[in-house]
C-alpha cells in the first residue's frame, strides 16, 4: 500500500534564510531559538518516516516543500527542542540512499510561512490526521476545529486555554465558548474540540501536537465533521458547524 506523504507547501520560504542561518551541520548558528531544521537534497520519493528514521529524534511536525507543484527534495522539521536541532545538525551530509542530506537551521518564520501556505490550498492533505482539502467550517482553505487527545481527566476549558495560550505561537486567546470537553456518559474521557478563529490559527496551534499538560502528552488532530457528530451525539451538547 502506498504511504501517504506528509504535509506538502509550496515555497513561499525565504531562499536567503538558509544563509542568514550561519551555515549547516554541527555548529551552525540558530537564528531565533526555534526548534527547526531544513532538510536539502531529500529523494523525490522520501516519506515522512523514511526522514524520522533519517534523523532517529522525536519530531513534532514535518512539512515537506514544494515549487511548481512538485516536491522540492526540501522539508522543514520541528523538533521539540534545541538539543534535538543540534543532534539533527550532526547529521549533515549523511545519506539517505544514494542521496546526502544537508541540514540547516530554520527559523520560527519560514515554518510559519510554510504553515500559512499549507492552510491557503498551495499543498495536499494532512499527513496521518485525517484532515482533507476544504474541511468543515473553512471553505477550501482547511479547518478552525481541532481534536485534542491524550488530556488528563481532571483538566477543565482553562487548562486548555492556557495550554494554547503560548506567547511564541502569535495567535489570540481562546474563547471559553470554543472549547468543548468530550465526555461519555458524564465522565472525561481525556478529549476535547477546540474551534479557532481562522485555519490558519488551527494550523498554527498544532504545533503544540504532543506539548506536555501536567505529565502527559497532548496529541492535536484537525477535527473531521464526523468528529464533530459524535461529539454531539455521545455528550447532547450542540455546537454550531
Amino acid at each position: 500500500m502506498k504511504r501517504a506523504r506528509p504535509n506538502e507547501v509550496s515555497d513561499g520560504l525565504d531562499q536567503q534564510s538558509l544563509a542568514a542561518a550561519g551555515g549547516a551541520g554541527a555548529g551552525a548558528q540558530i537564528s531565533d531559538g526555534f526548534p527547526c531544521v531544513r532538510l536539502r537534497g531529500l529523494p523525490f520519493d522520501v516519506m515522512e518516516g523514511d526522514i524520522k528514521m533519517f534523523l532517529e529524534l522525536e519530531t513534532v511536525d514535518i512539512v515537506m516543500v514544494k515549487r511548481d507543484g512538485r516536491f522540492s527534495g526540501e522539508a522543514l522539521v520541528v523538533l521539540g527542542s534545541l538539543q534535538l536541532v543540534e543532534a539533527a545538525l550532526s547529521k549533515h551530509r549523511q545519506f539517505i540512499g544514494q542521496r546526502f542530506i544537508e541540514i540547516f537551521p530554520s527559523s520560527k518564520r519560514d515554518y510559519y510561512r510554510a504553515v500559512a501556505a499549507y492552510v491557503s490550498g498551495d499543498s495536499y492533505g494532512q499527513q496521518g490526521m485525517g484532515m482533507g482539502r476544504g474541511g468543515m467550517g473553512a471553505g477550501s482553505g482547511g479547518t478552525t476545529w481541532l481534536k485534542l487527545r491524550g488530556l488528563p481527566f481532571a483538566a477543565v476549558p482553562d487548562d486548555i486555554i492556557a495550554f494554547f495560550d503560548d506567547g511564541t505561537l502569535g495567535i489570540p486567546r481562546l474563547d471559553p465558548s470554543r472549547v468543548h470537553m468530550w465526555t461519555d456518559g458524564g465522565r472525561p474521557t481525556g478529549m476535547a474540540l477546540v474551534q479557532f478563529n481562522t485555519p490558519q490559527e488551527a494550523s498554527i496551534a498544532r504545533s503544540k501536537d504532543k506539548g506536555l499538560m501536567g505529565t502527559r502528552y497532548v496529541e492535536i488532530f484537525p477535527a473531521t465533521r464526523g468528529d464533530l457528530d459524535k461529539f454531539m451525539a455521545r455528550t447532547g451538547e450542540q455546537i454550531a458547524v
